[in-house]
């Protein structure tokens, strides 16, 4: 960090290194949250005040028509009743580090906002432009809002409709014309196992394949190319803790990739199955209710009309969006009108009010690599293959909630009116596994029975490709490495 910036009482200072990477330090945590909520609406202002838009269903508000589909994703989904619900179940600690970090993104946005990409929406060329949008200050429960928008499409929901699409556009032809041929073997042909594909690697090595002795871990995380990026890289230091590593802007600490000095930690997705899809039967009722057809009956289904207000000439205008929750989840797509096309989605963190908040706090307390582990046993969502290492050992585990399914109940919508529409229990993850040689994670499927919790995953090439590379280098060099996958190698001190 070079020489120290002084730190005004009570406050945190900035300071930028020659690639611009902002090194926020503070005397305490939540003077911390702050300065990295400060320094993230100044570096990420355009970003994240999106993010907060879409997070509330108001995207189309500020961009017009464009934005609609994502409104009514949002809305139908109910993204901001989810993170109010986590925000308001959080514990007293948390919940004032989030506050802080909040506060400081409501000080930085008054010059973080001053963007041209803001400005455009003033443009008069702008179907109802003319003026800047009015800055709003984020409300208490943004972050945790924005976090889900980074990740509500991050599960396996999206290829278990597409299947089921497959299997009733090519169901009834196949059994037709090959009826020795399962369904199931059709669908199985849209497995990505079997072909091209890409995802994020990670690996480690134990010390006993570095020179120095120590063990050396690498992430190098595979996200879509945006501009600006999904992740932005940023130092928080206090009394407590001094932590470098890759942070979601609009959400507080760096959960995904960090380096705490005498611990550091990866993650890959691990492709799980982690949010059920369940096939409805809705109806409306003479009182204008919503019915849902469950396990045991008829339920009375909970129905929130919301208005989506679009940017026009002309001024707005409102669409009405009619948002659907049984007793088994969110509904996706469909609805009462649409019997035999709607589907609703169980999402972990909607089930449990929890984001996993307290988590991306206690990591960047971590000390050890079992520090790490301990942290994420209460992970939630996405599913993640974490690495994490010390200078003494290298661990390897599965985190997130995931129900407990077989892999056939994971391949298509489950039917709600059926025993299989019933919630499962999460599933149980292995402990921590000691890593003695080399780990790869490359959203392969995994070796061990009790982490293969999906259905289909990214192709083994990746993983068998880093390992060959691996294995002929040779002891590595401790400390920081080039990745043979590409990517910057992150070692904990000492390595």
């Amino acid at each position: 960090m070079g020489a120290p910036t002084p730190v005004p009482p009570g406050g945190f200072a900035v300071h930028r290194d020659a690639w611009g990477v902002p090194h926020v330090r503070a005397a305490d945590e939540l003077a911390l949250a702050r300065g990295q909520g400060y320094v993230t609406a100044l570096d990420r202002g355009w970003q994240i005040e999106v993010d907060r838009w879409r997070a509330e269903g108001r995207l189309a508000e500020r961009l017009g028509e464009p934005g609609l589909a994502w409104d009514r994703f949002a809305h139908r989904v109910r993204l901001a009743d989810t993170a109010r619900r986590a925000y308001t179940a959080l514990a007293d600690d948390d919940r004032a580090w989030v506050d802080a970090y909040t506060a400081g993104v409501n000080e930085g946005l008054g010059r973080g906002r001053d963007v041209p990409e803001m400005h455009a929406l003033a443009d008069p060329a702008w179907p109802g432009g003319g003026d800047l949008p009015p800055h709003e200050p984020w409300p208490a429960w943004a972050p945790l809002g924005v976090f889900l928008v980074a990740h509500v499409l991050f599960s396996g929901f999206p290829h278990v409709l597409w299947r089921d699409h497959v299997a009733r556009t090519l169901g009834p032809a196949v059994a037709r014309s090959r009826p020795d041929v399962p369904l199931a073997a059709v669908l199985d042909l849209l497995a990505v196992d079997g072909g091209p594909g890409s995802g994020s690697n990670a690996w480690a090595l134990a010390g006993t394949r570095t020179r120095s002795g120590a063990p050396l871990l690498a992430g190098d995380p595979h996200r879509l190319l945006e501009l600006p990026g999904v992740y932005q890289q940023v130092r928080l230091a206090c009394d407590a803790y001094d932590v470098l590593g890759l942070a979601f802007p609009g959400v507080p600490g760096v959960p995904h990739v960090g380096h705490a000095g005498a611990a550091a930690w990866g993650v890959t997705n691990a492709m799980a199955h982690h949010v059920d899809v369940v096939a409805e039967r809705l109806r409306r009722t003479p009182d204008g209710g919503v019915e849902a057809q469950g396990p045991d009956g008829p339920e009375r289904a909970d129905v929130v009309v919301a208005t989506v207000r679009v940017r026009a000439a002309g001024g707005p205008v409102e669409h009405r969006v009619e948002t659907v929750e049984t007793a088994r989840g969110v509904v996706v797509t469909g609805g009462p009108d649409e019997p035999d096309r709607t589907f609703a989605v169980r999402l972990p963190a909607r089930v449990d009010a929890d984001l996993g908040v307290a988590v991306w706090r206690r990591l960047l307390h971590a000390r050890s690599a079992r520090d790490v582990t301990d942290a994420f046993a209460t992970w939630v969502d996405p599913v993640d293959r974490v690495l994490a290492a010390d200078r003494h050992e290298v661990l390897s585990v599965t985190a997130g909630r995931v129900p407990r399914r077989d892999r056939a109940e994971r391949a298509l919508p489950l039917p709600g009116w059926t025993d299989a529409g019933r919630a499962r229990d999460w599933v149980t993850p292995p402990p921590p596994v000691v890593v003695h040689d080399v780990a790869v994670d490359a959203n392969e499927r995994p070796e061990r029975p009790g982490t293969d919790l999906g259905h289909t995953y990214a192709p083994p090439h990746r993983a068998h490709r880093v390992r060959a590379l691996l294995d002929a280098t040779g002891p590595a060099a401790g400390g920081r490495a080039g990745s043979p996958a590409g990517g910057a190698a992150d070692a904990a001190d000492g390595a």
